[in-house]
């Protein structure tokens, strides 16, 4: 009977260390899961700055491109009016 008795505490505390072992666990999966959603929302807001990034760097490759045209055009003027000369 007195090892009944002894089985019975032994279990009692180990369930309820198990439970506070489990709350804790859960507590710390709830963080988790919120530490994740910023996480999540913050390389959203990076990605969108990267588009955003991307597509001014194309803006200002493409105006580069048509200035060197342009001076290549000038050049080949300058060029065409001292042959003239």
């Amino acid at each position: 009977m007195r090892d009944v008795t002894m089985w019975s505490v032994v279990e009692n505390a180990s369930g309820s260390t198990v439970g506070r072992f489990f709350v804790c666990l859960e507590r710390r999966n709830g963080q988790l899961v919120e530490e994740m959603e910023r996480r999540d929302q913050r390389i959203r807001v990076l990605e969108e700055e990267l588009l955003a990034s991307n597509q001014c760097r194309l803006d200002v490759v493409k105006r580069i491109d048509e200035l060197i045209a342009q001076i290549d055009q000038l050049d080949l003027q300058l060029q065409s009016l001292e042959d003239r000369k």
